[in-house]
This record gives structure tokens, sequence and C-alpha cells, in this order.
């Protein structure tokens, strides 16, 4: 797959799919500590799990809107010289690995960065494996490390070090430097937005619970007769509830009396709770409350005017700092060749919709530009046309439009 010059590591690959350590290779110790356990991150240990930030819509829309987008755009290489007059210049080169950078045929691109941009935005790191390398050392083929995969003896590290002298995945031996740590633009939300993200989920327990019991809370309260035993009236409150579910008419006895306890959804003000804590969430994750709905007051009737507006804020506001993390991480001199560089085409992402890019080019066509202006226009806008080279004081040929039919003209004296 990379060639015949490639160091493939494929044994090595077949070990660490089946988490068994090849023979002649200690396993990892009984005491070994996983690396996301927060020892060894950067900022502490995670405060909530990914699993509860994802279970509050706002965030879950956050994360889909930067998977997305990462998706959309492609994973590109160039290189930068100077040539001999002193210039720099940068060439395009063939993407490599950076296509396709896991060699299982499940995980495609989009998918592993997808996946990458979820762990800068929760935990604020994400972590991969170097499956192969080059005949020049460098790596052709990563495997993004799941949590609890990497693990560490702590009987091998020393006072003051940082990282552990033997790694080891999913139960295999790893070299230290086939380990490549992608740090994000922040320690993650789910370390330092903890508070928040609990009291979210709070809220949406109390909205579940009011939707399932949405009038006040109701005491049957007992006013005569003898008491009644717990299991009585255990079977009393459960019947009460299932009448009050299949409608708004009950019956108590003589005996009883319905007292309501509490306030409605309505009085504790759920739906505005809702919407305030969305955008406290929008501005815990650095998202403009505009972006996903969230905006409240005078500030929610602002609109894009199209998708390429939205696109464009998206990007220069919140999916921006991730892209130049691993850029960043993915262009050092251990992963890629010196004067190498990784960037993402973010133009796929904020490329104009097809109508919108047509009439840009009609545009330019009845403005009577240049026939070279509006095939290099036309280059830019990814449409398939070309217009023949015509002198500049002749009209640019426009396409014949068929004249319009003659309308009847009715008979005079009588009504149309």
């Amino acid at each position: 797959m990379f060639g015949a010059k490639t160091r493939r590591l494929a044994n090595r690959v077949a070990d660490l799919e089946a988490a068994a350590a090849p023979v002649g290779m200690p396993p990892a110790p009984a005491n070994a500590i996983a690396l996301d356990g927060g020892i060894f991150s950067y900022w502490g240990g995670t405060g909530v799990a990914r699993s509860d930030a994802m279970a509050v819509p706002t965030i879950a829309y956050i994360r889909s809107q930067l998977a997305g987008g990462v998706s959309a755009m492609p994973l590109e290489r160039f290189r930068k010289s100077t040539n001999p007059d002193g210039e720099t210049v940068t060439v395009k080169l063939d993407a490599g690995w950076a296509e396709n950078p896991d060699p299982a045929p499940g995980i495609s691109d989009s998918l592993f960065w997808g996946w990458v941009i979820d762990d800068l935005f929760f935990n604020g790191k994400s972590t991969l494996i170097v499956l192969a390398r080059d005949a020049s050392g460098f790596p052709v083929a990563f495997r993004r490390v799941l949590p609890g995969q990497l693990t560490y003896d702590p009987d091998t590290l020393a006072l003051g070090v940082f990282w552990p002298t033997r790694l080891w995945y999913q139960g295999v031996e790893v070299p230290m430097e086939d380990v490549k740590v992608i740090a994000g633009p922040h320690e993650g939300i789910c370390n330092y937005g903890a508070q928040t993200i609990a009291a979210a989920l709070s809220l949406e327990t109390s909205a579940a619970t009011s939707a399932s019991e949405p009038l006040p809370n109701i005491d049957l309260h007992q006013t005569a007769g003898e008491p009644l035993s717990k299991d009585a009236a255990a079977t009393l409150v459960s019947s009460w509830k299932t009448a009050r579910q299949l409608g708004a008419t009950a019956y108590t006895p003589q005996n009883l009396e319905a007292r309501t306890l509490g306030w409605s959804a309505a009085d504790q003000q759920m739906v505005e709770a809702r919407q305030y804590m969305a955008t406290q969430l929008a501005r815990l994750a650095g998202v403009n409350p505009v972006l996903v709905s969230a905006a409240m007051g005078s500030s929610s009737s602002y609109v894009y005017t199209n998708q390429a507006d939205y696109r464009q804020a998206f990007l220069d506001d919140v999916l921006d700092a991730y892209l130049q993390s691993i850029e960043g991480r993915l262009s050092a001199n251990d992963v890629s060749p010196r004067g190498q560089y990784l960037e993402f085409d973010r133009d796929e992402f904020t490329r104009l919709p097809l109508m919108e890019r047509v009439q840009v080019m009609v545009a330019a066509i009845k403005g009577q530009a240049s026939p070279e202006l509006v095939n290099q226009l036309a280059a830019v806008l990814d449409l398939e046309m070309a217009l023949p080279e015509t002198p500049a004081d002749e009209p640019l040929p426009l396409p014949d439009v068929p004249p319009a039919p003659p309308v009847p003209t009715p008979p005079t004296g009588e009504m149309p």
C-alpha cells in the first residue's frame, strides 16, 4: 500500500488488533494505568464524562457541527522552499497518507478526523499511534487511541519525568516515538465546564419529569377513617398516577383530599431556563449563541444572508482553532519532512452553493468581463465552462434565448 520501500509494521498492527502481546514481548503489567485517567493530562482529570456531555442537546449540536466541518475539508500536503531569486515558493504535493490516515477499510478520512476533533473538543487532546513508517522513517499510517487503550507502568516512572518510559497499546508495548499527542486549543469542555454541564443535565432531567408529570405535584391527603397501610397507600398513589396519565378527570372518596404542591413547568419558567442554559453552553464552548440558535433578546433576530456567511463565521470563530492544532502537530518534524506542512482545504467548507456560483458567473458575463477573466473565475467557482478568446472591443457571446410567444389580443368589443 505504501510502496516497496515502506517499512511495514504488519505484525504489530495484527497484534494490536487482536490485543495480544507477540511472542518474546512482555504484556502490559497488572498494575498498568490508563494514560487518559488524568495523571498525564496537561490539565488534570476529566470533570464530567463525555457521554453525559453528549446528553445535552446544545453540546451535541456543537460537536456535530465541528465533526461535520472537518469532514468536509480534505487534508492537503505542501512544501515551502526558496528559489534562486530568494523568493518563497509553495508547491502542492501528493496528499499521501493524509488522504487516508488509517488503513482500516472501515475508517474513512472524514470519520478519522471527526473523532480527532471530538477528542480535542471534549478532552483537550487526541492521541495517535503510528502503525507504519516509510523508508525515511516518517509515519504513513495512524490509529486513533480510544480511551483506556494506552497504558503505562507506574513503576517505570522516574521522579520528575513527565512521560513514562514504557507504554502499552491494547496490551502490546509500543515505542515512545510511535505515540503522537495532538493538544487542542483548550483543556477540553469536559474538564473546565463540568459544573455548567452538570447544571444543564439537571435541567434536562427536570424538564423530562415535567413532561411526564405536566401538572403540579399532588399530595393525596387522608382526612378521615383508618390510616392506610404502606402497601395500600402505594397502590393508591400508583392507580392515581395512572389515572392522571389517561385523562384530566379524577375521583377521590370523601376521606381523601388532593392537594397540589410545587409549581408547574410554566411557573418554574422551564422553557426560559433551558433557553438561557443553551446560551451559557454556547459561551462555554466558545460559540456565538446565534450559530446554535441559542441567542436571546434582540440578538436572536440576527440571521445570516446565506449558508456561505454562516459557514465562514463558524470557521472563523470556532472551527479554525481546532484545525490549526491538528495542522501544527502533523506538520512537526517528527511527522512530516522538513519544509513540508499539512493544511485543511478550508475553501471546500466555505464554497458557495451552485446557484450562487452560477449567479456570479452570469453577472461577470453580463458585465462584459474579458474571456480570460471569465475562464479564471469559472475555475475558481468550479464551473465547467470556457469562453472562446474574443477581442476586448467585441461583446462577449451570450446564450441565445428564444423570444417569448406573442400574447393573443381579444376581439374588439368583447371582454378579455
